[in-house]
């Protein structure tokens, strides 16, 4: 179980590296389930150590 955990929060870390703003936060928003506020933004190589649960403005 421990090896999904790491998968996920390994592709949330490459998440990160995408240069699109919209596109990092379609995906953060749609799959990994963080709450983000509709005027908030996530800088480019933001990193969570477990995504879900996470809520920003």
């Amino acid at each position: 179980m421990r090896w999904v955990i790491d998968f996920w929060v390994f592709f949330c870390t490459l998440t990160g590296l995408i240069p699109s703003h919209t596109i990092r936060l379609f995906l953060y928003r749609h799959f990994f389930r963080v709450r983000i506020g509709k005027d908030s933004s996530i800088h480019w190589l933001a990193r969570f150590n477990l995504p879900s649960g996470v809520e920003i403005g």
